[in-house]
């Protein structure tokens, strides 16, 4: 069914066709890419072999899409865009549009989440078939109804080297050199010249930070919201579990098996052996070479159901809890748990590039207290109001 015309420009609006044929995608919403595609957003977006022939991209946020095999790029209308990491064909001769009026982007993509209700943890199944270390289980029990009252926004990706970087650049914001960093053929190392942009291997500004900490990832979210006045923060473990899960039930939100990692999850594999010169155990590694030893760019990976991308491995994920060792609570709720007490330990969630299989799961769960190369952060914010 076509759109109608009233409504195409806040379709325009909302797009975001990286999972999508675009000309498919646009015959069947009836817009008309000479006039409706303005403020549309293709964030990361691969244009390879669509023909841009008099598209309006007028004020669309380009940030990391691919126009290098694009067709007819020249012959696109590209004014007041936002080009963060765009990829240009060689040919072009300098980047499209008003190079006054080209802005960075500062805020992250988010989807909106609603409320709803899941059961958080894992049961005692669950920790035997996927082999869980029994110091960790205690971790993730016992399993709780949780109620999610308010709708609420994550970000799509967990935040990036370059969306960092910028907010450093601008504020001049000290973080101390030092962290868990790597080190080629030894491992994990605390070292000084570990920092979130040198965690031991090479990122460009589509990785996720790492070697940062809640207070680093809380002066970020300031910094956004001394700008936008939008409330940015970083979720709590109920509002992580539940839209990791995305409505399901199993370990993983694509099932109980581990073989989905190839697809969804950048986490401990061959290529991760192939660096520490390991066997590779499966109990260790997955079964399988996706070709990232350490952090991939964000999104290099599907998303999740509710179209939430590296919700597991990639980068563990700082939570807004303070560290408990069970779930028990009297009153379960989104709110972040936090302790009367002083806590040096964080709850983080996710997995990571360096996870074995069996922390790769939606209830793993872990308390971290140093500044980690295999630990970023994304994201949320309660009000839906732009």
């Amino acid at each position: 069914m076509r759109v109608p015309k009233t409504h195409r420009a806040m379709v325009a609006a909302l797009m975001d066709a990286r999972d999508d044929d675009l000309p498919s995608l646009l015959k069947l919403s009836g817009l008309d890419p000479k006039t409706e595609l303005v403020g549309a957003d293709f964030r990361g977006m691969d244009f390879a072999g669509i023909d841009l022939a008099d598209y309006n991209l007028s004020r669309c946020n380009l940030s990391g899409a691919d126009f290098r095999k694009a067709v007819n790029v020249d012959r696109a209308m590209f004014a007041d865009i936002i080009d963060t990491g765009t990829l240009w064909p060689t040919r072009l001769r300098s980047r499209p549009g008003s190079e006054a009026a080209r802005t960075l982007d500062i805020e992250p993509a988010m989807i909106a989440v609603a409320p709803g209700r899941f059961v958080m943890g894992a049961a005692d199944a669950e920790h035997k078939r996927e082999k869980v270390p029994t110091e960790f289980r205690s971790q993730e029990q016992p399993c709780v109804e949780v109620a999610v009252d308010w709708p609420f926004l994550l970000g799509r990706y967990p935040v990036t080297v370059g969306e960092f970087r910028r907010f450093v650049q601008e504020t001049g914001y000290d973080i101390p050199r030092g962290a868990l960093g790597w080190v080629k053929g030894k491992g994990w190392e605390q070292r000084d010249e570990f920092f979130w942009d040198n965690p031991g291997f090479e990122q460009t500004d589509r990785h996720p930070v790492t070697c940062v900490l809640p207070a680093d990832a809380e002066a970020y979210a300031q910094w956004l919201n001394d700008k936008t006045n939008k409330g940015y923060r970083l979720p709590s473990e109920v509002e992580f579990e539940y839209a990791c899960r995305a409505g399901t039930t199993t370990a993983r939100f694509w099932g109980n098996d581990r073989a989905g990692a190839r697809r969804f999850a950048n986490a401990s594999d061959l290529s991760l052996a192939r660096e520490l010169k390991q066997k590779p155990d499966p109990e260790q590694f997955f079964r399988h070479d996706d070709g990232f030893a350490f952090t991939a760019p964000v999104g290099s990976f599907a998303p999740n159901p509710w179209g939430l991308y590296d919700m597991l491995g990639n980068v563990w994920e700082w939570m807004a809890d303070d560290w408990h060792d069970s779930l028990s609570d009297p009153n379960p709720s989104q709110i972040p748990r936090i302790k009367s007490e002083k806590t040096l330990l964080r709850a983080v969630r996710g997995g990571s590039w360096g996870s074995d299989p069996w922390s790769v799961r939606s209830a793993a769960r872990d308390g971290v207290g140093n500044r980690v190369a295999s630990t970023g952060f994304r994201l949320a914010r309660t009000s839906l109001a732009s």
